[in-house]
């Protein structure tokens, strides 16, 4: 969208020069975002979950939610936030069918 509370974030891993095994789109579950594949108790992300699939020649691919980014209370302190009233379910099919049409560009 024009407004950047309307946006969302796309992810890409991946090992180059390296064997090529296939393509994972990761997708957080309901108030996180990419960031929960890419922990990992020593904070090394190449030991993450993520991490260690890029490192197996996955071309790894992830999806931040709109609402990443969004503090709490923002909305009550002057953000505009109108452009959430509009999502749903189908918004996050829809990014993620963006994200896939990327994929298969690349």
């Amino acid at each position: 969208g024009d407004l950047a509370i309307n946006r969302f974030g796309v992810h890409r891993l991946r090992r180059p020069n390296f064997a090529h095994r296939g393509v994972l789109l990761l997708m957080p579950s309901l108030g996180n975002s990419f960031d929960m594949y890419l922990v990992d108790e020593s904070g090394d992300p190449t030991r993450s979950f993520a991490g260690f699939f890029a490192r197996l020649g996955y071309d790894v691919w992830g999806y931040s939610p709109r609402t990443t980014g969004i503090a709490a209370g923002a909305c009550s302190a002057g953000l505009d936030c109108t452009p959430i009233l509009g999502w749903n379910l189908q918004t996050t099919v829809d990014d993620a069918s963006w994200i896939r049409s990327q994929i298969e560009l690349a």
